[in-house]
């Protein structure tokens, strides 16, 4: 069976993220595994693509990644990332349609309901919009680049 030995722990290289879950930016409680342990063994015996790396991350991405076969952080990270907007898919839809200013013109039951959404929807494009961060693991030091958000020009 796979015990951490097998896997190098990634540490952020600036103070600011320790404790910091690297798939979406929360504070990081617990660690995951790439690959995941229980897959270790087939990994090392086929030299399928993996990193062995122990990635601090916190409690919900380390539930929403558990079914995730894969072996490589990028793979892992693109996995949790999609669970996430599933997840949270109705207050991200109502974050999308609404706006703060159409709030005054709701009952109150609406209203809390719909700024319940618009708060639940900005932290989760917020933590699905987290690009990682710089780190080390095994002595080797690894620069992730910041996703710059995608803007469109409509009609001009």
């Amino acid at each position: 069976m796979a015990n951490d030995t097998d896997y190098n722990l990634l540490v952020p290289t600036r103070s600011n993220h320790f404790n910091t879950c690297f798939y979406c930016g929360c504070i990081a409680a617990t660690h995951d595994y790439a690959p995941p342990k229980q897959y270790l063994e087939f990994y090392l015996a086929t030299r399928e693509p993996s990193e062995f790396l122990k990635i601090p991350v916190c409690n919900e991405c380390h539930e929403l990644v558990k079914p995730c076969k894969a072996g490589t952080l990028d793979e892992r990270r693109l996995f949790a990332r999609a669970k996430l907007a599933k997840k949270y898919d109705k207050a991200l839809t109502i974050y999308d349609m609404w706006t703060t200013e159409e709030l005054a013109t709701l009952d109150f039951s609406l209203r809390h309901s719909i700024e319940a959404g618009l708060k639940l929807g900005a932290e989760t494009t917020e933590r699905l919009s987290f690009a990682g961060f710089d780190y080390e693991a095994g002595g080797v030091s690894q620069l992730v680049a910041e996703n710059a958000p995608l803007r469109f020009d409509v009609f001009g």
